[in-house]
């Protein structure tokens, strides 16, 4: 999948403003993505795949409230704010599947 419908694929499942944050941007604007935030725009899909695999009520507006929400498997943090700390990507990872079996 290219970066562009990675993007477009972001956008539709989080919304534009979500999206932008966990790729580590402060506009919406998706132009010229770094290597680094390419990286962390696949994280959040691959988490968002595993966390919409286990439960149908985990997809549409519920999967961006997953994101913002605090999360008890996560110290109460959102997982959008760990994922975007070093090596929150297992810890974020870890949760969805927990939550998508839960």
């Amino acid at each position: 999948m290219s970066i562009e419908n990675q993007v477009t694929r972001a956008r539709e499942l989080l919304g534009a403003r979500l999206t932008a944050y966990l790729v580590g941007r402060k506009t919406t604007n998706m132009d010229n993505l770094t290597d680094y935030e390419k990286v962390d725009l696949r994280s959040a899909l691959i988490i968002t795949a595993a966390l919409n695999s286990g439960r149908a009520d985990m997809s549409g507006p519920t999967t961006p409230t997953w994101w913002m929400g605090m999360n008890p498997m996560l110290n109460d943090l959102a997982p959008a704010q760990v994922l975007r700390q070093e090596g929150g990507w297992a810890s974020v990872m870890t949760a969805a599947q927990h939550d998508a079996n839960a």
